[in-house]
């Protein structure tokens, strides 16, 4: 019936035409086994003309084939003259372009491994080896593997991008990467022995001891099938090796040699028989097998629809995008009814027990489980964008039973899906068992449509290698490259290419660290001449003054333990001018050095701004308790404060203090100074109170430094000394930090 809508007398549409030859083609091809043998094999039939075609040559024409041809037992026979006649030689039959090996080889080697030979024209060691070709390709194809050939002349392109470095060569493409065989191509076992080394290490695990298979059927989460071969031999058949390379992604393989010491205890176990080979299939129990094939020699088609038959679980997991399709595949029309009822559960204790009821259910034949319906289960959480695009708006998954939808795929990424409204629950109250079956039923008997539709988000590959793991396939990758596809010629180059940014790398680093110490170095000399310049300008002040740092180790011994008639003077300074503030110090105090019931020392003000306060607010008495205190740190640096430890006195010497003119005061200022204090005293302006916004705190400091505040203590010793300075009694000494 398509035939004749697509014909063009019956469609109008102006493509009708080259589809209908297209149909014709296809449907001659599938009528044909050996032009669909020769399809399946190399992507195209022998009269295609094939793409990308090197050289300038025919499809037909091939020198090797029409100068001289090869039998065995009367040598070689000249055609010349004889152009086209006879038949096709081996390796021209199965030539293939580049188009073809990007197209069909390289995709499919992700499935099934292809061997390939390379040749060319005038090579008279692959004139000999066609014989042992034609008979390699017999034996291979039997057990699944493919085959072609290349000529390196008249596919040059090809060549470089399969890495023939020179013919006659066999190469092998397994999972889209190229391995080379370097013993030449003389013997048989030895292609054999490279094509069985060319699978994945891990492909097929050897059963060494009985605790090997115990570890090997606990499958855990990893949602595949557990294969597990005896035979005869110490090594797996090369076949055997096929059928695994071809289900990896469903099934993982075990193989051992039947009722040896570390296998006996197993064959008894599931009664493999003696003689022959057996495979069993385990699926969710561990402890029975869910399908088992003896035979005396068992064939690789049996094997693999053995396998193809089993390779699922009973109740398998949406895992990846794979398993989706081999589940829910896809049908463009609705009329075979073939839908996926999908469990969405979460890991939890409750989702467990769910999720092992639907599985007994579909192992006891519910709900028609069969080829027109598939079960399945899929996290939540390990698959939130799968799950998302199933999710409408009004749509919410109930917490006390788990959701359940069946779907059908009508294209690769568009799906028509319904909600099982009373999902699925463990409990036998919920009678989730009779709804389901009603749903499924009323669905393929027509009575019921799939009316919602959405468009499916690609699931997350649940199964594929961590980051490490993808670093450590890169270099094994890497490895095997180095080993099997660069030549002598080939790996100077590379070599001298990897020395060459080895040294870069390495000069780089060598240098960059030197760069880096020098900088360490010069900072480093900086810093001893900064030390060496502080420790000449301490060296520049008089040794003979003996000056201290007044903290809370050096306060009994400064200020509160004085003996009667000795005094301490102290000047405030901090980190940033201390340097300056001193040295004008020392030189002010120096003349009274010799002074025996006088001692020096100065005061960090960061650090002890809190003594300070304490020690002002008794002097202030009823001012200070109706005014805050605040003692403005800059404005205090250079005030120095003579301490009289026994008697409880201080005077202090500031540069606003009023009492700072030259010259003695007469009798009615010092009467002023000792019983009423002025204005300026009482606001605290000349003890760094004032809280005026003036003066900027940068101005005063300086101010400080460049109009040395020190200016006037020289005439204020004097008078200190002749007892004309202001003295203000205290209670106690505070306790200083």
């Amino acid at each position: 019936m398509f035939f004749f809508i697509r014909h063009p007398d019956k469609n109008q549409d102006p493509t009708a035409q080259d589809k209908f030859i297209a149909i014709n083609e296809a449907y001659q091809l599938l009528s044909d086994s050996e032009q669909r043998k020769h399809y399946d094999n190399f992507g195209y039939t022998q009269d295609t003309p094939q793409r990308r075609g090197g050289g300038g040559f025919p499809r037909d024409f091939d020198p090797f084939e029409d100068f001289f041809q090869f039998h065995p037992g009367s040598g070689f026979t000249f055609r010349f003259g004889k152009s086209g006649a006879g038949t096709e030689s081996v390796f021209s039959k199965q030539r293939i372009t580049l188009w073809t090996y990007e197209n069909t080889i390289v995709p499919k080697s992700k499935y099934k491994p292809y061997i390939i030979f390379a040749y060319k024209d005038w090579c008279m060691l692959c004139m000999h080896a066609e014989l042992l070709w034609e008979r390699l390709t017999k034996d291979l194809e039997g057990i699944g593997i493919g085959y072609a050939t290349v000529h390196t002349q008249l596919q040059p392109e090809l060549a470089r991008r399969v890495r023939i470095h020179s013919v006659p060569e066999i190469a092998i493409v397994i999972d889209g990467r190229v391995f080379h065989h370097k013993d030449g191509v003389e013997k048989f076992s030895s292609i054999v022995g490279f094509v069985r080394t060319s699978f994945p290490y891990e492909l097929v695990t050897l059963l060494r001891k009985q605790h090997y298979l115990d570890s090997f059927l606990d499958g855990g989460e990893e949602n595949k099938v557990r294969v597990v071969y005896f035979g005869r031999h110490d090594k797996p058949k090369l076949r055997y090796l096929t059928v695994a390379f071809l289900f990896r992604d469903y099934a993982r393989f075990m193989y051992g040699v039947a009722y040896r010491a570390e296998t006996e205890a197993a064959c008894a176990r599931y009664g493999v028989p003696r003689d022959g080979e057996t495979i069993l299939i385990f699926k969710e129990d561990d402890d029975r097998p869910a399908a088992s094939l003896s035979m005396l020699d068992i064939p690789t088609a049996s094997m693999r629809e053995f396998v193809d038959a089993n390779k699922l679980l009973v109740l398998p997991r949406l895992s990846s995008p794979r398993h989706l399709d081999a589940l829910c595949p896809v049908e463009a029309s609705c009329t075979r009814r073939r839908v996926c009822i999908v469990l969405l559960v979460s890991r939890c204790a409750d989702d467990l027990a769910h999720r092992a009821a639907l599985r007994r259910y579909v192992a006891r034949g519910g709900g028609a489980a069969g080829e027109h319906v598939r079960f399945a289960y899929v996290y939540r959480e390990a698959q939130p964008e799968f799950v998302g695009s199933l999710l409408q708006e009004d749509d919410r998954l109930n917490d006390s039973v788990a959701s359940v939808v069946i779907m059908w795929r009508p294209s690769e990424d568009k799906v028509k899906y319904e909600w099982v409204e009373s999902g699925w629950s463990a409990d036998p109250e919920f009678r989730s068992q009779e709804h389901l079956d009603t749903a499924i039923r009323s669905f393929l008997g027509g009575g019921c449509e799939l009316t919602r539709e959405a468009m499916l988000k690609n699931l997350i590959d649940e199964h594929a290698k961590s980051v490490v793991g993808r670093i450590v396939s890169r270099c094994l990758s890497l490895y095997e490259y180095i080993v099997w596809d660069i030549t002598r010629d080939e790996f100077l180059p590379l070599f001298s290419i990897i020395i060459s940014i080895a040294f870069i790398l390495v000069g780089g680093y060598v240098m960059a660290y030197l760069v880096n110490l020098e900088e360490e170095n010069v900072s480093r000399t900086k810093e001893e001449r900064n030390e060496l310049r502080k420790k000449k300008d301490l060296e520049k002040l008089p040794k003979a003054v003996s000056l201290y740092e007044l903290h809370g180790g050096t306060y009994d011994g400064l200020v509160r333990l004085l003996k009667p008639g000795c005094r301490t003077i102290i000047i405030f300074v901090n980190d940033e001018i201390k340097q300056h503030l001193l040295e004008r110090f020392v030189q002010t105090i120096y003349p009274y050095r010799c002074n025996k019931s006088l001692a020096f020392a100065y005061v960090q003000l960061e650090t002890q701004t809190d003594w300070y306060r304490r020690l002002l607010l008794q002097t202030l008495g009823p001012i200070g308790s109706v005014r805050p205190l605040n003692i403005n740190p800059k404005n205090c640096l250079g005030t120095v404060l003579s301490l009289n430890g026994h008697r409880k006195y201080y005077c202090i010497y500031h540069p606003k203090h009023p009492g700072l003119k030259k010259g003695k005061p007469t009798k009615q200022q010092k009467q002023q100074q000792q019983q009423q204090p002025n204005e300026a005293q009482l606001n605290g302006k000349f003890i760094g109170m004032d809280d005026t916004s003036s003066d900027s705190e940068a101005d005063l400091v300086s101010d400080q430094v460049h109009n040395d505040p020190l200016t006037g203590l020289s005439n204020w010793l004097d008078r200190l000394f002749e007892g004309s300075v202001v003295r203000y009694p205290v209670e106690y000494w505070p306790i200083m930090n």
